[in-house]
């Protein structure tokens, strides 16, 4: 939508222009850009949805972007995502326990302390790797029951907490020991945290 002037006034037609630049703005309000794929698929909406959205959406391949419902799109930015604000490598304590004289249950605790340097408490992912590298890889807390060689019944506990100031990872081992035997926790091979935009508070 345009206005014309037939006024020779300066002032007039600066006035005029003022008019469109708003009707324009207006109009781009409404407007929706959509993007197909190869196959001829929406897959990708910009501006002004259905239902009175108004942002971003992504749909995964096969899937219309304009009718999709929100548990269909890979991305929807009236949605609020996970921000990684930092990432790294970290090790938890080994914990060795011994049995007593004649045998019994025993516990250890263990844990380290990594700085993660926020302003904040933050929400966060962990991630180890067991037994030596064989591409086995857990989230944190795990529990892992009669792992440890040496004891008859035995319980490891790998978990994380977080205070204002670090990422603090435990290791907990507990067991009936013979008297006089070692118990170690199994070794991980590696840890790998994300530190999240995200408040836990």
């Amino acid at each position: 939508m345009a206005f014309s002037n037939t006024s020779s006034n300066s002032s007039s037609k600066q006035n005029w222009g003022q008019v469109n630049d708003l009707a324009r703005d207006f109009k781009s309000k409404e407007r929706v850009t959509i993007y197909k794929d190869d196959t001829g698929t929406r897959r990708v909406l910009e501006g002004k949805g259905k239902d009175g959205f108004y942002g971003f959406k992504v749909s995964p391949e096969g899937v219309d972007v304009y009718t999709a419902t929100d548990d269909q799109l890979i991305f929807n930015s009236n949605q609020n995502v996970f921000k990684i604000v930092g990432t790294g490598v970290g090790a938890f304590l080994t914990k060795t326990i011994t049995g007593p004289a004649g045998g019994g249950w025993v516990t250890g605790h263990a844990d380290t302390s990594i700085a993660h340097g926020l302003s904040f408490i933050p929400a966060y992912l962990t991630y180890i790797e067991l037994f030596g590298g064989s591409l086995q890889r857990f989230s944190v807390p795990l529990t892992l029951d009669n792992v440890v060689s040496n004891v008859e019944m035995s319980s490891v506990r790998y978990h994380v907490s977080v205070d204002a100031t670090n990422l603090i990872f435990n290791t907990d081992i507990t067991g009936y020991l013979p008297a006089g035997k070692t118990a170690v926790a199994p070794a991980i091979t590696s840890l790998k945290y994300f530190l999240l935009q995200e408040s836990a508070s």
